[in-house]
């Protein structure tokens, strides 16, 4: 977590970007949160055929992080653009996906 934090950090400082600095210096604490959350929900004893599938989940989110750091590396704002634009989708579907999880929990009264 605190890798992804400084990741982003460091994009927004390297940008300029004083209003998304602040914003993710002031939900730190609850992006924490969020991760373990989201990790803790990946590996929920109850869904341990979710495992493998985890694991998955979270590399291909790190080569998508890893794909916006090498364009930025590169200079290359459009590659970096498109990057941003696949990891932000992903985002949004992998929350989709963990909403989808956390109301199947519910139903079952394993949380």
């Amino acid at each position: 977590m605190e890798a992804d934090l400084a990741f982003h950090r460091a994009i927004f400082q390297a940008a300029h970007n004083e209003f998304l600095l602040f914003l993710v210096n002031s939900m730190a604490p609850a992006l924490r949160r969020s991760r373990e959350l989201t990790i803790s929900l990946l590996v929920h004893p109850a869904l341990k055929q979710l495992t493998k599938q985890a694991e998955r989940i979270l590399q291909e989110d790190l080569e998508r992080h890893r794909a916006v750091w090498q364009a930025i590396r590169d200079r290359n704002c459009e590659a970096a653009q498109r990057a941003t634009i696949v990891l932000l989708d992903a985002l949004v579907q992998m929350l989709h996906y963990m909403l989808q999880q956390a109301d199947q929990l519910d139903e079952t009264g394993c949380n």
